[in-house]
Order: C-alpha cells, then sequence, then structure tokens
C-alpha cells in the first residue's frame, strides 16, 4: 500500500511545500486504477515528463497486464481527453493561487490531486466532450498553469527532473465526474474557454458591457464566475434519452463547422441512435433539454459567437429537430457518413484493428460512405476525416499511412489515384469482405 503523503504546510505566503514523499518502492497501477478509472498509461523512464518517442496512438486496448505491470520501473505518464473516456487535468502552476482555485471550485475538493515542483493538478473525468487543451493565463497575460485535455499527457508517478523527489499524491481519493461549465475559474486565472479567450480588465466606473452602473471591478462573468444564482436547470428527461443526445451532440459537433450545419447533423445523430424516422415525438421538455445541452456544448468548447444570443442557437436547434428525417439525402455525405459510422455497429473488416481506435474510426467512416454511394467509387480528404475524428495536426498528417495500409489490405481499391498538379484526388472503393 502506498504511504499516505501528508497535506502541504501553509506559510504566510500560502505556498504549499511538501513534508512527505511517496515511496517508489511499490506498484502503483493498482491505486492508480483505483482513483483514475479507465486511463491509458505511459511508460517514461524515470526522471524525465517524457521523450521524442510517439505516444499518442496508444489505447486503452494497450493496457494489458504486461504492459502494466513494466510501468513501475519508470515515470507513468496519463493520455489526457477522449483516449482516457474523458480524463482531464487543472495544472494550476501558481502556489498562491491554488487555495483560490479549490475555494472557487468545491466539488474538486475531493477528487484525485498531485504535485510535482509546485502548485498542484486537480484531476477529473468530463461529462462530455473534451475540449482542446489550453495555457491558463492571468490578467497580463502571463501562464499560470494549463487546462490538459487532448493531446495532452501528465506525469502522475516517479521523479520530477527538476526537484530529483517523486511526485506528490495530495488527495488520494477517485476523480470526480464534472460538467465543463461546473469549472469556476477565480480572480488570477481568466476563463480560458472565453470566447475570445483574452485577459479582462477592471472597467471604469460606470462603464459595464449591458450599460449597468460598475464599481469599476469587472462582471464575475467576465472573471469566468458564475454569478449569484446558477443558470437555470436543464429540464429533466430519462437517462436513455440523455445519455443519447450527448452522444448527438458531440457527433454534430465534430462533424460541421457552422453552427446551422452542425446542428442538423446532431439531430440526424439522435435519429439514428433512437432509430426513430424524425423527432417529431419529442415533448417540449425534452426539446429543451437537447437544446439546452447543444448550446452548452458550444459554449464549452469557445464556439458561441459573442453577437449573437442564446436564442439564435436554440432557434437552429429547435429547425433542426423540426426538419431532419433519417433517409433525407444531403449535399456533402462526409458528415452524414461519419454520424453513421459514430451510431452504427462496426463493419466486419475493422476487427482486424480492434483496439486501434483511429483505424477503427476510419473504416467505419469509409464503409458509411461506400453504402451511400451504393458500392460506387467515393472521396474523403484526409484533412476532412481528421477534423471529424477529432485528430491532432500529427494524427492527421498520419492518416496518409492509414489509407496505404487499407489498400495493402486490400479493404479499399484506388479508383482514382491523385495527380499533383492536375487537381486529381484520389477516389477510393470499399472491398466488403465476403459474408
Amino acid at each position: 500500500m502506498i504511504g499516505k503523503p501528508q497535506m502541504p504546510v501553509r506559510g504566510n505566503s500560502a505556498a504549499q511545500k511538501i513534508v512527505s514523499v511517496v515511496t517508489n518502492a511499490v506498484d502503483p497501477v493498482p491505486e492508480l486504477q483505483r482513483f483514475l478509472g479507465h486511463a491509458v498509461f505511459i511508460n517514461w523512464p524515470k526522471g524525465v515528463k517524457g521523450t521524442n518517442r510517439p505516444w499518442k496512438h496508444f489505447t486503452l486496448g494497450k493496457m494489458t497486464p504486461d504492459y502494466l505491470a513494466a510501468l513501475k520501473t519508470g515515470n507513468i505518464g496519463v493520455s489526457l481527453g477522449d483516449a482516457s473516456e474523458g480524463l482531464c487535468a487543472v495544472d494550476v502552476d501558481q502556489d498562491a493561487l491554488v487555495e483560490s482555485f479549490r475555494k472557487a471550485n468545491p466539488q474538486l475538493a475531493d477528487t484525485f490531486q498531485t504535485h510535482g515542483r509546485r502548485g498542484c493538478v486537480f484531476w477529473f473525468r468530463l461529462l462530455g466532450p473534451c475540449p482542446r487543451s489550453r495555457t491558463l493565463k492571468d490578467s497580463s497575460g502571463n501562464s499560470v498553469g494549463e487546462f490538459r485535455s487532448n493531446g495532452n499527457q501528465s506525469i502522475v508517478w516517479g521523479i520530477h527532473p527538476d526537484t530529483k523527489n517523486p511526485y506528490q499524491w495530495l488527495v488520494k481519493k477517485p476523480v470526480v465526474k464534472i460538467e465543463l461549465d461546473s469549472i469556476c475559474w477565480p480572480t488570477g486565472i481568466v476563463n480560458p474557454f472565453a470566447p475570445d479567450n483574452s485577459p479582462q480588465q477592471n472597467l471604469p466606473k460606470g462603464d459595464s458591457p449591458n450599460g449597468l452602473i460598475t464599481d469599476g471591478s469587472p462582471p464575475l462573468t467576465m472573471l469566468g464566475l458564475r454569478a449569484v444564482g446558477a443558470p437555470a436547470a436543464i429540464p429533466a428527461v430519462s437517462d436513455l434519452l440523455a445519455s443519447a443526445i450527448e452522444q448527438a451532440v458531440k457527433i454534430g459537433s465534430q462533424s460541421a463547422r457552422r453552427n446551422n450545419e452542425a446542428s442538423f447533423q446532431a439531430c440526424l445523430a439522435l435519429i439514428q441512435i433512437r432509430d426513430v424516422a424524425d423527432l417529431s415525438d419529442m415533448s417540449p421538455a425534452e426539446r429543451h433539454h437537447f437544446a439546452e445541452r447543444w448550446f452548452q456544448h458550444l459554449k464549452s468548447v469557445g464556439r458561441i459567437n459573442p453577437s449573437k444570443t442564446k436564442t439564435h442557437y436554440f432557434h437552429d436547434i429547435m429547425n433542426s429537430i423540426k426538419n431532419a428525417k433519417k433517409n433525407m439525402k444531403l449535399k456533402n455525405p462526409v458528415p452524414r457518413a461519419w454520424m453513421l459510422a459514430q451510431t452504427s455497429p462496426l463493419p466486419a473488416e475493422a476487427h482486424q484493428f480492434s483496439g486501434d481506435k483511429t483505424m477503427e474510426n476510419l473504416i467505419a467512416l469509409c464503409y458509411q460512405l461506400h453504402l451511400l454511394h451504393n458500392g460506387g467509387e467515393w472521396f474523403v480528404s484526409r484533412n476532412d476525416a481528421a477534423k471529424l475524428m477529432g485528430l491532432d495536426e500529427t494524427a492527421g498528417r498520419n492518416l496518409s499511412e492509414n489509407f496505404h495500409v487499407l489498400v495493402d489490405c486490400g479493404i479499399l481499391s484506388i479508383v482514382t489515384p491523385y495527380v499533383k498538379g492536375k487537381r486529381q484526388s484520389t477516389t477510393y472503393r470499399y472491398n466488403e469482405q465476403a459474408k
């Protein structure tokens, strides 16, 4: 059993001083799995935060007993975001800001927390889609930490490269599950998910964005804090429908950048998930729930236009709810194919790459394009596929290798090869395995 670390001793400066260490003489993996749940662990050499070795392709399927047994010999990193089923972390680098962040977020007081050289890392699991990682800044634009998510990893065990001391587990409890919108950003940390993600300055007395008289302090909403009186509760719906809506919202937001098109894809996804012809059976409360979750998701990933009102976004999703039908034909088949790929069983060909999420998603996308084109040839750009799958820049470039492998394995055939300088793109045909 891992010895329980003492909590930091707070001096007049409120800086944390770690007075005990966690021993590295035992296997930490069982407790890490208890605290973090499903997580992708990365085996780094002891005393480093990472190397040039690729790691973003690691999946939960790679977490075999033999792989996990080898982790205790070095530093252990954790792949964050979607790879670890929504596991994210807020790294508050400034000791003086840790307590203010903790007080502003009582829901995180009992979540798993770690410490390296300074500050504190708060670990949690997000309900809903994971946004991209962001740097935390103060009002002067100085970095004070990170919001770590997709594309990030964080060291949870081993030796810190600067202090040469073990990483600390300050609170040894399982990660809590929270909504992104529930995180409050105290004075000293600018809300990284504000539309312009820019530091907010105090206003002159008498001025405010809505014309109200102020005392010169920025409104709570400008600091990323909740004002007194939380937002109205989302109307309650059944757990089954709520889960389907969450899945549809995520799929829709990945399918297109323009809000009206993305909201339409979300509605088509919900139709597919529920296996209904349309959404005419939804009650007003259920439609309201769907619209609220759609708006809150767009807000959490920074896709709200500050010049437009909440009513505008509700109008888009409500119109889509009325007009979306299961078998309607769309001008661009790729977003629809992606939606179908996420709501249908994997094709048989995908099982050859079981555990490789990127390859499974790509095969599923290609298969649905095959069906939408009645078995004929089709085209999808590497960039479009990468955006739909939420891949980072490096993984997006590497999709070319995935396409090559699918061709070499006989799953895809090239109908029209790419010709440089002639604007001729590669078109493919999908080769189904014999039933």
